[in-house]
């Protein structure tokens, strides 16, 4: 049997536990980065912020978070000139392992 897909959109605070915040909000003094898992102390510091929806991310049973499936490809693309490094907001990060220089001349790479 198929795993239910991702579920993206806007839900009231009151459902939020357990959701992957999609965008960065304010809420009260705060700002909640995007990536965030809203736990039930979160639902009741929005409640209180008077925070009445959030965008969110719910994960099928099929789906990875976007951090773990950006170290995945980062784990895939290294090799004897890259090294992976941790990924951060569902981004796939390399650090080379030469020291390199680059050279522009004209808009070209030399």
């Amino acid at each position: 049997m198929a795993g239910r897909g991702l579920i993206f959109g806007k839900v009231e605070v009151a459902d939020a536990a357990g959701t992957i915040l999609a965008h960065t909000v304010p809420v009260g003094d705060t700002r909640w980065n995007k990536g965030r898992v809203i736990s039930a102390a979160d639902v009741a510091l929005a409640v209180g912020a008077g925070v009445a929806q959030l965008t969110v991310a719910r994960l099928g049973i099929d789906d990875v978070g976007e951090d773990v499936a950006a170290a995945s490809l980062a784990a895939r693309l290294a090799g004897p000139g890259l090294a992976p490094l941790q990924a951060a907001h569902g981004r796939a990060r390399e650090r080379s392992r030469m020291f390199t220089k680059m050279f522009l001349q004209k808009g070209r790479l030399l």
